[in-house]
């Protein structure tokens, strides 16, 4: 992934960027687009710098971002869109929104196409075959039916889109095996908090245990 000041940008022979903040969804989708037989990079820099690893994913012979439209910051997910797409990347949003306005906005940034964060990858592979061969965009309306995709797969997918931002790191951690102690030192939080934490996805996720909360995320990787 690239991050942060002076890291170098993409990857070599990248075709697809993935572009959001570093959590599950942005993940899962950079282990999927190479399922697709497609070459992708990862990226989440600050937004005064993307205009720039724009300019240089082009220059390194890479044409499209897929951009996660994050419900913890929808304002600069659309003016991430914006800027990729005024910087001559074709630019395809993922959201795990699922309200017709925010449809319309990341059109009105200029995307080729908007899908739902629970559509199947059959969809996705779609989109970005159209996207390639400079076909007329589709759109996949957020929280519209998803054919291909099983249902636990699907009720999985939402119920991870409904977490924090932060929820979501302290998920990342889950999956790792990481204890709530340590959890609680990586992000720098009380201990009390890390499990306040934790014990909101257990809720939100329908789980008992932090083992049936990393097995609905691993679920919803399909």
């Amino acid at each position: 992934m690239v991050e942060g000041v002076g890291m170098p940008v993409g990857a070599p022979g990248a075709e697809v960027a993935v572009v959001g903040d570093s959590d599950l969804l942005t993940e899962a989708l950079s282990l999927a687009l190479p399922r697709l037989g497609l070459e992708a990079c990862s990226i989440d820099v600050r937004l005064n710098r993307l205009a720039g690893v724009a300019a240089s994913l082009l220059r390194d012979g890479c044409r499209i971002a897929v951009v996660v439209v994050s419900p913890d910051n929808i304002s600069s997910s659309i003016q991430r869109l914006g800027i990729l797409s005024s910087a001559g990347l074709q630019v395809v949003a993922v959201s795990s929104i699922p309200h017709p306005a925010v449809a319309d906005a990341c059109h009105a940034a200029g995307v080729q196409g908007v899908l739902s964060a629970i559509e199947s990858l059959d969809t996705l592979h779609g989109v970005l075959a159209k996207v390639r061969g400079s076909l007329p965009a589709i759109t996949a309306p957020p929280g519209g039916p998803c054919a291909g995709v099983p249902d636990d797969v699907r009720r999985a997918r939402e119920q991870l889109a409904t977490l924090t931002r932060r929820e979501k790191e302290v998920l990342d951690c889950l999956l790792e095996g990481v204890p709530t102690k340590e959890i609680a030192r990586r992000l720098g939080v009380r201990l009390a908090t890390a499990r306040t934490h934790v014990a909101a996805i257990l809720r939100k996720l329908d789980a008992t245990s932090q083992v049936q909360a990393v097995a609905v995320a691993r679920r919803a990787a399909g």
